[in-house]
């Protein structure tokens, strides 16, 4: 299992969403914590190549 993260300002949450949500080579992750302004988006992954991919955008 690989994973990517990223801390991102929670106003892209759906942007997130719009771009992962539905890739069927990942697992979306959205984490945010209250009163905190930042959320935590995490790829989870079977194979590291579409991750790497994804980092490199």
């Amino acid at each position: 299992m690989f994973v990517w993260s990223k801390l991102s300002s929670a106003k892209w949450g759906d942007a997130w969403e719009e771009r992962f949500g539905g890739n069927p080579h990942f697992s979306l992750v959205i984490t945010s914590v209250p009163g905190r302004p930042t959320i935590r988006v995490e790829l989870y992954a079977e194979k590291e190549k579409p991750l790497l991919a994804v980092q490199r955008d």
